[in-house]
């Protein structure tokens, strides 16, 4: 879903009408921290980027998915206010959070106040962990919300093959704004929380508290926990390996 020319264009009007002052491209894409060659490329390619709404509302103190709601074809995507399932929020935090969830669970009979300890100095540290900084967040949020074979509905709906697609899920490549909003249309997921995995919507603007991935995490039944451990451990395995060809390299170095 890329903006037309014509709803970029209403948009603009309207949002710097508001500001009592007028429109032009070259404040609009300096705004949006666009190049002004860029904006006009798409512009006459007549597939926008719709970024620009998200970063020139908030550069004036707007919230970008309310902005981006007042486009007619984003009303649906953009509503802030739902708040994700807790089994997501948990599986596509970094795996460590998980397995100290556990752990602590586990010890808590024994050691209560070795544990609370550890409870306020887990949540200090969910809530400082941004939220694109699991690069496989993307892949077990599919995993976790879709049945088999999404991978393929949501390739096929972005006209992705095989490779782009997985790099997309798997962090070594990024999912566009419109990519995000497409697939997870496509799926049934929540484009809402696909931008702010992706990082184009802060989680505050999308009307999430500080707290939600604590409560979400700390919330979620033993059987349930597990089973979002079972599923990051396919992905760590590799990622264990990774660190451990990385040390050994930088031994010898």
């Amino acid at each position: 879903m890329r903006l037309t020319q014509d709803e970029l264009e209403a948009w603009a009007d309207q949002f710097y009408a508001q500001m009592g002052q007028p429109r032009t491209w070259s404040v609009l894409a300096a705004d949006a921290g666009f190049k002004y060659i860029t904006l006009n490329v798409q512009r006459k390619q007549n597939r926008i980027d719709p970024g620009v709404i998200i970063h020139a509302s908030r550069a004036y103190g707007h919230n970008p998915l309310s902005e981006l709601a007042r486009v007619q074809r984003f009303a649906e995507v953009a509503p802030p206010g739902a708040i994700p399932d807790p089994r997501v929020l948990a599986a596509t935090m970094n795996p460590g959070y998980v397995y100290r969830e556990i752990g602590n669970r586990a010890l808590r009979a024994d050691q209560p106040q070795a544990i609370s300890r550890a409870a306020v100095y887990d949540a200090q540290m969910v809530q400082g962990e941004e939220w694109i900084s699991y690069p496989h967040r993307f892949a077990i949020w599919l995993d976790v919300a879709t049945p088999r074979g999404s991978r393929e509905v949501m390739a096929e709906a972005l006209g992705l093959k095989t490779k782009p697609m997985s790099m997309r899920l798997n962090g070594s490549a990024e999912f566009r704004i419109d990519e995000i909003i497409e697939g997870a249309q496509a799926l049934g997921l929540d484009p809402v929380l696909g931008l702010v995995l992706g990082g184009y919507i802060e989680p505050q603007e999308a009307g999430y508290s500080e707290s939600l991935r604590v409560d979400a995490i700390r919330g979620i039944a033993d059987d349930q926990l597990l089973e979002i451990a079972q599923v990051q451990a396919r992905y760590l395995q590799g990622d264990l390996q990774d660190l451990k060809v990385l040390d050994e390299h930088s031994a010898l170095n």
